[in-house]
């Protein structure tokens, strides 16, 4: 529909947070390459190592002073530096020997751990292992041990009782925080076993054989239970020397203490035989046979026992969170209930994982968010990379059908990915995903489907039709809510999901009803409503400095653009684009949404300033005018113009009034939905749309097929060989804070190339009552990303 008049609200997106802001200040990588081990010694405690060693930092180019915590340095060689702009790398190779404790409880079953341990005073920022680029060598071995070829980590802090001399920190007790670096070493059961056990049975079987001799030969039976014995005992002190002096019994010695107890069973059962067998012949040899067959019998089943109580793995489950009290429900205010997808509600949707506020990913349905930081991660010689995903146990659908490996599987490969290349599953819970290439993007983001549910729909009409049904009532979720009941436009009820993975979400339901625009400021403040989830510039006005409530921002989350056609003149050219956008008054754009908080944009995150941006200029239309672009007609694309008193309309209707009095022409064309314009691509003029800035590669003004922007190949002048360079150099950073870099390197590029005109940067905004303890919008995708954790502060409250 064409219209030159007036115009509506195109819907806010969420915002996926900012990069830069989402980092931790100060960390500090430490990553390790082990090429050989040698001389380890269990009996001493101690074990020479031959590693490369190496740091990444963002910030000045100080080195961070890092300790071996544990080691005997021969000698560490710093192999190089490396820079790229504020981000820093040093390499080492360290030679040295490294203590550690080896209990030996388990013996001959036990597991031994190798531990490199890293420390880094606090100072000098918060050390983190880079796990997921740490290695081995597969060559070197440890003798009699078997092992994994990958390492382990944990963050530690050590505490010193001690100011440890410190003037600054007089009086204070030293805090250091460290991380190890582990290797898992285990013994080989079945070839220690013919070492050990064998022999130990050949003994015990010459004890046994006593009780086949005649009862009346005492003296060669008893000679042969005390050969037995004492071979037991040498035996016995021979593999005491392997191991080191301990003042606790250790699983062998359980084994020995069985074989004492065998062989002297054996030499009563040959005394009680002799004395009754003059006497009491058949009784003498009962008691003969009950000790063939009992003996033997006995010593199998305690054999058994003792291999599955110790050759077990003795990994802790980490603990659950304790649930705190649960409470009767809380009430949500909606704007609209047309869908269950548009009423503000939590999401149903069932994600692996989750960004919280501040901007980690955490698991939600995993056991552990995967992370260059732990072991989920692994990067590959050919330059790709391997992520582990392994399910919670006993996670169950709202249906009651558990949550299986087949869902896991079914969600992985519903994403089209050119760059993935296996899909191998480990267990019952676990699947690992091959990439050729190495993205963030392969960390975040992986909902989980019921394929028994949506396994048709997904055949009928692809991931987009089943993401949609996926929210309907009727959809088994395994998030921490179901759906109770819903009518549209009305209410939808929520209750919770018993057999969420998780914790035991809070609230025993939640209630979305729908209120008015005008009187949403009053429903929270009167406790009608607990949530607004979406504020409108009047209700924000109304409670920004409202003590009876908490307003949440997540900054800078929609970016305003204009899109040209880059395939068509005029602006295809640069300089066009230029004058167009210093006709553009945006100081006065951002005050349209005042009071909200707005910035003006030179990029796609706060905070990024481009001094060379083209400002606004009264004299736009000269500009415009030596281009020969006086009089054009410009075709304005936006979405749909329903709302009059919308963000949208108002944008619209500046850009017009500032485009007129530059000189040109303008036609407005409405659409009811401006994205598949977008994507398909191929429109006249330029297209004014507001994009959540997740994902950068939407701002690029790059051919969208195949269910992505394409940022593999050369698009022009916007988007030539130093973008896609710029693009893949961000796109393939598994650190955040190098991404942060890099990417303010990629919007300096992008602004001088201005493939889409910047307008300005709004803020998602949503209000709580100030006693709903939980809600937090930070760095987070969504404002529910925690809700099963929310709470009132009072224990329970009455409508």
């Amino acid at each position: 529909m064409r219209t030159s008049a007036s115009l509506g609200v195109l819907a806010l997106v969420a915002l996926a947070p900012s990069l830069a802001a989402a980092q931790p200040p100060n960390r500090v990588y430490v990553g390790a390459y082990l090429t050989d081990v040698s001389d380890f010694d269990l009996k001493a405690g101690r074990f020479k190592a031959d590693l490369r060693v190496w740091l990444k930092w963002l910030g000045t180019d100080d080195v961070p002073d890092l300790t071996f915590e544990n080691g005997e340095i021969e000698s560490k060689d710093e192999l190089g530096k490396e820079h790229d702009g504020a981000w820093h790398s040093v390499q080492y190779r360290v030679q040295g020997t490294f203590r550690g404790e080896f209990p030996v409880h388990d013996f001959p079953f036990d597991r031994q751990t190798l531990p490199v341990v890293f420390g880094l005073e606090q100072a000098g920022g918060q050390l983190v292992p880079d796990l997921g680029a740490s290695g081995m060598s597969p060559g070197f071995s440890v003798t009699g041990w078997l092992y994994e070829p990958f390492f382990n980590a944990r963050t530690e802090v050590k505490t010193f009782g001690s100011d440890l001399g410190s003037v600054d920190e007089e009086g204070k007790s030293t805090v250091l925080p460290r991380v190890a670096f582990t290797v898992e070493l285990r013994r080989p059961i079945a070839p220690y076993m013919l070492k050990f056990v064998l022999p130990l049975a050949l003994i015990l079987l010459m004890a046994l054989l006593a009780l086949f001799l005649p009862a009346e030969t005492l003296e060669v039976r008893s000679a042969m239970g005390v050969t037995s014995l004492l071979s037991c005992i040498a035996f016995h002190y021979s593999q005491s020397d392997t191991l080191p002096n301990v003042s606790y019994l250790v699983a062998a010695d359980l084994l020995f203490l069985g074989a004492y107890t065998f062989v002297t069973a054996t030499l009563l059962i040959s005394v009680v035989t002799y004395r009754l067998h003059s006497g009491q012949a058949t009784l003498a040899q009962r008691v003969d046979r009950a000790g063939i067959v009992g003996l033997p019998s006995v010593t199998v089943v305690l054999l058994i026992a003792l291999v599955q109580v110790f050759g077990r793995s003795h990994a802790i489950a980490a603990p659950m969170p304790e649930p705190h009290a649960t409470q009767p429900r809380l009430t949500v205010g909606a704007f609209s209930l047309d869908t269950i997808a548009t009423s503000g509600g939590p999401q149903r949707r069932s994600f692996l994982v989750v960004r919280g506020a501040d901007g980690t990913t955490q698991p939600s349905l995993v056991e552990e968010a995967p992370s260059m930081t732990n072991q989920l991660v692994r990067l590959l010689p050919d330059g790709g990379m391997r992520v582990r995903w392994r399910l919670v146990p006993n996670a169950r659908w709202s249906d009651g059908r558990p949550v299986t490996l087949d869902d896991l599987l079914f969600s992985v490969n519903s994403v089209t990915s050119p760059l993935r290349t296996a899909v191998e599953a480990i267990d019952e819970r676990t699947v690992d995903v091959t990439y050729s290439q190495r993205r963030k993007e392969f960390l975040e983001g992986l909902v989980l489907f019921p394929r028994a549910a949506l396994e048709p729909v997904f055949a009928d009409g692809g991931r987009e039709a089943m993401s949609r049904a996926a929210v309907e009532a009727s959809a088994p979720t395994a998030a921490a809510y179901r759906v109770r009941s819903y009518a549209a436009g009305k209410s939808l009820s929520l209750e919770r999901n018993e057999s969420f993975g998780g914790a035991r979400p809070t609230f025993d339901a939640i209630e979305v009803v729908k209120v008015d625009p005008k009187d949403a400021a009053q429903a929270l403040t009167s406790h009608a409503v607990d949530v607004l989830p979406v504020l409108d510039a009047k209700t924000y006005a109304a409670l920004q400095h409202d003590p009876r409530v908490k307003v949440l921002e997540q900054p800078g989350d929609t970016l305003w653009v204009l899109v040209p056609n880059l395939t068509e003149p005029p602006w295809n050219e640069l300089a066009a684009r230029r004058a167009l956008l210093s006709a553009i008054d945006r100081d006065a754009l951002a005050k349209l949404f005042e009071p909200e908080p707005v910035h003006v944009a030179s990029g796609w995150r706060a905070g990024f300033h481009a001094p060379s941006l083209p400002r606004y200029t009264p004299q736009a239309q000269a500009a415009l005018a030596a281009l020969g672009l006086e009089g054009a007609h410009l075709t304005l694309h936006t979405g749909s113009l329903a709302v009059k008193d919308g963000p949208l309309a108002r944008v619209a209707e500046k850009l017009m009034a500032d485009f007129v009095r530059a000189g040109l022409e303008v036609e407005v064309v409405e659409h009811q939905e401006i994205y598949p314009l977008l994507q398909k691509g191929g429109f006249e003029g330029l297209v004014l749309a507001s994009r959540d800035t997740a994902d950068a590669a939407r701002f690029l003004n790059v051919p969208f097929s195949g269910g992505h922007f394409d940022v593999e190949h050369v698009h022009g002048a916007h988007f030539d060989e130093a973008m896609k360079s710029a693009y893949e150099r961000f796109a393939s950073s598994l650190y955040d804070e190098r991404r942060a870099a890099l990417e303010q390197g990629l919007q300096a590029l992008w602004a001088e190339r201005l493939p889409t005109l910047p307008l300005v940067l709004t803020s998602r905004l949503s209000a709580v009552r100030a006693d709903l303890v939980g809600p937090k919008w930070g760095l987070s995708d969504s404002l529910y990303w925690n809700v099963g954790d929310w709470r009132f502060e009072t224990a329970a409250r009455a409508r």
